[in-house]
């Protein structure tokens, strides 16, 4: 038998699992075939040049760089670069604002940590439910430190083999019924999702939420295997952990059409070094 394993090893490691095919390839005990060969469509896109430019380590922008920088003969790689990261978060709500009324399918904030900071992706989905989805005069149903709404962007937290829906699958809330009977005519709370990989609609009881989250911002990680029109890619120095190549690599080449990044100048260099 033969195994033939085809990947990209400038992206992030798996959580847990370790960065399997880059070790593979450093150990040089396996043939490969790295593909370097950039083609007429790559060289129009500023998001694969500039990718790659940063997959080499090689730094995108000269030292203490600020202000909008855009990429590739298509324009589709825009860097807005700044020294005072506190003015990030309102850069990402500004622009965010300009999307709220485009297919929320087609548009994705992508960030670093999960928890800690404001970039992170609890405080960003807190700060951006509001502008995607009117919630003012909608009924929810409370999931953490944040409630659910009909229309709300979600994704899947762990692997749901009953539905077949998969860990980090995208969908959107476009029921929430209360008082509904589930299968055992129990009255409950259900909460109908629209999932982008699937044909049919799937339901949860009020109780099987810990599974679902918001998802107008995620996490890098959570994003690989996506592939999504238009980009919100932001992050500053207090991601300081995951600032990599791999990191910046990963969250600009999420996207298909047009990527934005949004970033502290230092963080930025941190990284690619």
């Amino acid at each position: 038998t033969k195994v033939i394993i085809v990947g990209d090893s400038g992206q992030l490691a798996g959580i847990g699992q370790g960065a399997v095919l880059r070790d593979l390839l450093s150990s040089r005990s396996i043939p490969s075939i790295e593909l370097k060969q950039i083609h007429r469509q790559a060289k129009e896109s500023g998001i694969l040049l500039e990718a790659n430019k940063i997959r080499e380590g090689k730094q995108i922008l000269e030292k203490n760089a600020e202000g909008i920088y855009t990429f590739g003969e298509k324009k589709d790689f825009a860097a807005i670069v700044m020294s005072d990261k506190e003015e990030i978060m309102n850069n990402v709500l500004n622009i965010c604002k300009n999307y709220k009324h485009s297919d929320i399918t087609e548009f994705q904030v992508i960030t670093g940590l999960k928890r800690s900071g404001d970039l992170s992706v609890n405080n960003l989905n807190e700060q951006l439910q509001p502008i995607f989805n009117d919630i003012k005069n909608k009924k929810g149903l409370k999931r953490g430190r944040y409630s659910l709404y009909e229309g709300d962007k979600v994704i899947q937290n762990g692997n749901n083999y009953m539905d077949n829906v998969f860990n980090g699958t995208l969908g959107r809330i476009v029921k929430i019924e209360f008082n509904g009977f589930n299968e055992l005519g129990k009255k409950v709370n259900l909460v109908h999702i629209d999932f982008d990989a699937l044909d049919k609609i799937v339901i949860y009881e009020e109780g099987e939420l810990d599974q679902i989250e918001l998802a107008y911002a995620i996490s890098a990680h959570r994003s690989q295997g996506s592939s999504i029109k238009h980009v919100l890619f932001a992050f500053d120095y207090s991601s300081y952990m995951l600032l990599s190549r791999q990191f910046v690599y990963t969250g600009i080449t999420r996207a298909s059409e047009g990527c934005i990044m949004i970033c502290e100048e230092r963080a930025l260099r941190h990284a690619i070094r």
